[in-house]
């Protein structure tokens, strides 16, 4: 069973392409109807066959496409915050790093993980200099583990902040 959204068929995009397919309602639109419906994938049949390894060819792309581009960037910002951070507290770095554990999978799942990391990102400037930054942030790790809505990790920012 498939059922792509529209940031996911343009996630596979080239950059360019995909990019501009977002920023045009009319496009975005167009790609929407293509999405509304999951389809059954009868992988044993001719034509369920071939498309799956169409998709499968398309890793050789990879590198080219939006999903890398984005992802790129923010684990490359991610990474300028650990080393950052373990310039003056070393357990907040190492939880830090621990935080793009959240960031996993696709669809609602990802979208749900890459807000948490990003929320906890957001607070991470007001914690850094308090005493127990480090524990503060495990905390809010744990809190966005444990819910998938993401209402004990809004209780637990409200209590830190």
């Amino acid at each position: 069973f498939m059922h792509p959204r529209v940031q996911e068929l343009c996630d596979i995009m080239p950059a360019w392409k995909g990019s501009l397919h977002l920023k045009t309602p009319v496009l975005r639109n167009f790609l929407d109807l293509l999405c509304r419906r999951g389809r059954k994938i009868n992988t044993t049949s001719l034509s369920g066959y071939l498309l799956l390894s169409m998709l499968a060819g398309l890793r050789v792309t990879r590198r080219s496409t939006l999903r890398y581009k984005t992802e790129t960037a923010a684990m490359q910002k991610w990474l300028a915050t650990v080393l950052d951070c373990a310039t003056g507290d070393y357990d907040l770095a190492v939880e830090v790093a621990e935080c793009r554990r959240l960031v996993k999978g696709y669809g609602e799942t990802y979208e749900r993980g890459k807000a948490s990391f990003e929320r906890i990102m957001n607070t991470l400037d007001s914690l850094r200099n308090r005493p127990g930054a480090a524990s503060r942030v495990r905390e809010l790790r744990n809190a966005a583990l444990a819910d998938e809505h993401g209402e004990a990790l809004t209780a637990m920012l409200k209590k830190v902040a």
